[in-house]
């Protein structure tokens, strides 16, 4: 098992296969091998990471900031061939599972938000971004060295505002009726790309701060999540491990994401939470 200390333990195990370790047959010189492999890997990994815990210099904390062990070990990203450096503010939460953290440009001390993702459609969401109906996408692409195959960094501006969920469901409030059509026209011009939005739930839609009237909701509207989006017929599939707010669309474990899901989905948008 390997684990880190972020807001609390976070453990994952190392898989090494089974292995068995006791001696049982006369030629078995291979077995002796394949078993010590690991185990003298793990030795000197030990090793190393004593001795870099016992360099390491003392951690001075900086007001406003969370401590920088409890971020990811990614701190910049190529922008039209310049690196990019930016310093983590704080996670969005403090659960072990939160892949989103607020951050801040070194460059111009711009806020932005950097996720971490096993999928995303970066094609939607610079669509929807030049509509003025998605942050502006900053950066989106794999994360480099061993380890980390298949996972992505994302980097986006930082939009004011909440999203639906923090606003209205996580108190037991339906979203208002008056944002039907602020969202419809979102999705038709989502729609207009070929795209489809299958995880249309509350957190990921976001109402943006005016100084206008609070019952105003015509350009505040916001798409923040496009792992999920697709093309229409691209054969795209959900994840495993859907919440049952997506199984209701008729979302299944890795079944093909449909148009008809989103649809579903919208229906019951504006239900009691």
């Amino acid at each position: 098992m390997g684990a880190v200390f972020g807001t609390r333990a976070i453990v994952q195990r190392i898989d090494l296969g089974s292995r068995w370790l006791c001696r049982q047959r006369v030629i078995s010189r291979n077995d002796v091998v394949e078993a010590a492999r690991p185990l003298y890997a793990l030795k000197q990994a030990i090793a190393e990471l004593v001795q870099w815990y016992t360099e390491l210099d003392p951690v001075t904390p900086v007001p406003g900031r969370q401590p920088s062990f409890m971020f990811p070990y990614f701190t910049s990203f190529a922008e039209d061939g310049e690196e990019v450096k930016f310093a983590y503010l704080k996670a969005e939460s403090l659960l072990p599972s939160c892949s989103v953290f607020y951050a801040e440009l070194e460059k111009d001390q711009r806020e932005v938000v950097v996720k971490f993702v096993e999928t995303y459609n970066a094609e939607a969401h610079q669509h929807m971004a030049e509509h003025n109906l998605a942050p502006k996408l900053l950066h989106c692409g794999e994360l480099p060295g061993i380890g980390y195959e298949g996972r992505m960094m994302i980097v986006m501006e930082k939009v004011e505002g909440n999203s639906l969920f923090d606003l209205y469901h996580s108190s037991g409030k339906p979203v208002p009726s008056g944002l039907k059509g602020p969202l419809a026209d979102a999705l038709a011009v989502l729609k207009q790309g070929g795209f489809i939005f299958p995880d249309l739930r509350t957190p990921n839609v976001m109402l943006t701060i005016t100084d206008g009237a609070k019952d105003e909701y015509k350009g505040r509207v916001r798409l923040i999540d496009f792992d999920w989006v697709c093309r229409e017929e691209s054969g795209a599939r959900y994840p495993f491990y859907l919440s049952k707010a997506v199984e209701k669309s008729g979302a299944v474990d890795h079944g093909l994401i449909k148009r008809e899901h989103q649809d579903k989905m919208l229906e019951h948008f504006f239900d009691e939470p």
